[in-house]
């Protein structure tokens, strides 16, 4: 806390705090999960432990962490459990104001089972467990002995530098622990009987050693930018933003193209998106920066990445930029969208709205974000619509990285102040975007 106070007075420190939850195929699979008293003791003494200015103690919710330890070791009994509390209306359990606890136990009474024997019941070691039928390579005496040291606050090297503790994931002939080969045979009979576990004691030195030099990873260089469009139709209209990048990160693994990482902790593929669409909006406008570390001609990337993309979702153009250039939020002005307006309301009175709109010096809608609301001038972003068929609109909005922009509902909200039933069923497509070069 001293030290963020000497950059800047209101430094603070927030201390998060989570019950820890034991998992299948790991060493504490036969211990028992603190209750959720013994939890809540413990928040108790932490918070009275940390109650002073600029720090701010926040538990992660005692009944959540008490059904996901339900769930984490539970059996196929839970099924029923899991139908009934459906029933019973509980959604969106990860919420914590939507999580309703009492009718998880009424489940679990009405199903006839006592979560408690899966949360806070210790296993006996010959106890067949509910997930033992499943192969994940991992010895089970191996985890034994694992929980068994753990007592003894021992550990295990790391077997890609240190010695092989023969846990069962290697089979020695196409899965190799890559120092196992070249142990003496000595090592490799310590490896298989002590498993090479380390005692506190040695621990404690090494962890007082400085770190050992290691070399510092350098990224291949980019050699190549390059800009793609592509269309997001159909069913893929209703991928979120995030939902999206994972997609095109995939498919560009799959397809093999040579994009570049960032370096640091959590290296990132070299890949931006242009500003994303509400979830529902098709596109056929999108684009895509990607950084090569080789040169891949522009054709044969569209080649290779429509190949392997799902239905609704196709490259349909790519060039390669110049080295600097600005990225695609930076440069991106203008969005095109073509507008089929459909619902309840539509009548012949379109045009007179479209010319109402267009002559008014100011446009007001409410804009609801999170728990507050706020009344937004729309006028300035809205750089030309015009009617071009019967309930047909053509619409233009600007688009800036500081100044924000507005999305074509809000547009249709604007044309029908009586209600959202004028404009319900209307289908929106992005039909273009224009850039800053």
């Amino acid at each position: 806390l001293a030290i963020g106070r000497r950059y800047t007075r209101g430094a603070e420190i927030h201390v998060g705090c989570s019950s820890f939850v034991p998992k299948p195929f790991t060493p504490f699979q036969w211990e028992p999960q603190l209750s959720m008293a013994e939890v809540e003791a413990k928040h108790a003494q932490l918070r009275l432990a940390l109650r002073m200015p600029g720090i701010k103690f926040k538990t992660h919710g005692l009944t959540m962490s008490y059904l996901e330890g339900v769930f984490s070791r539970g059996d196929r009994r839970l099924a029923r459990t899991l139908v009934r509390a459906h029933e019973l209306g509980c959604r969106f359990d990860e919420w914590d104001e939507k999580l309703d606890f009492a009718a998880w136990q009424r489940a679990f009474a009405e199903t006839g089972l006592d979560p408690d024997f899966y949360v806070t019941r210790r296993r006996d070691r010959d106890e067949v467990l509910p997930w033992d039928h499943l192969f994940v390579d991992m010895k089970k005496s191996f985890l034994w002995e694992e929980l068994e040291a753990s007592h003894d606050l021992a550990f295990i090297e790391d077997c890609s530098t240190g010695k092989c503790s023969d846990c069962g994931v290697c089979d020695f002939r196409k899965v190799l622990n890559v120092n196992y080969r070249y142990l003496p045979e000595t090592e490799k009979a310590q490896a298989h009987s002590t498993r090479g576990r380390v005692l506190k004691t040695e621990a404690e030195q090494s962890l007082a050693q400085p770190p050992a030099e290691t070399k510092q990873y350098r990224a291949p260089p980019t050699v190549q930018r390059i800009r793609a469009r592509f269309t997001k139709l159909g069913e893929a209209a209703f991928l979120s933003h995030l939902d999206l990048a994972t997609l095109l990160h995939r498919a560009l693994k799959r397809a093999k193209i040579p994009v570049g990482y960032s370096q640091g902790f959590n290296p990132a593929m070299r890949v931006s998106l242009s500003p994303p669409q509400p979830v529902g909006v098709e596109s056929e406008a999108e684009f895509m920066d990607l950084e090569l570390t080789a040169f891949v001609p522009p054709e044969e990337l569209l080649r290779r990445i429509n190949e392997v993309l799902p239905a609704g979702i196709a490259l349909t153009e790519a060039r390669t930029l110049e080295t600097k250039v600005r990225s695609l939020n930076a440069a991106m002005r203008e969005q095109v969208y073509a507008i089929d307006v459909r619902g309840d309301g539509i009548s012949g009175d379109l045009p007179d709205r479209v010319t109402h709109l267009k002559n008014s010096p100011e446009v007001r809608i409410e804009r609801r974000r999170a728990k507050e609301q706020k009344s937004v001038d729309i006028r300035p972003y809205i750089k030309d619509i015009e009617v071009v068929a019967p309930n047909q609109l053509h619409l233009v909005t600007r688009f800036g990285q500081t100044s924000g922009s507005i999305r074509p509902s809000e547009v249709l909200e604007a044309l029908f102040p009586e209600g959202k039933g004028g404009w319900s069923a209307s289908r929106i497509r992005k039909v273009d975007a224009h850039f800053e070069v």
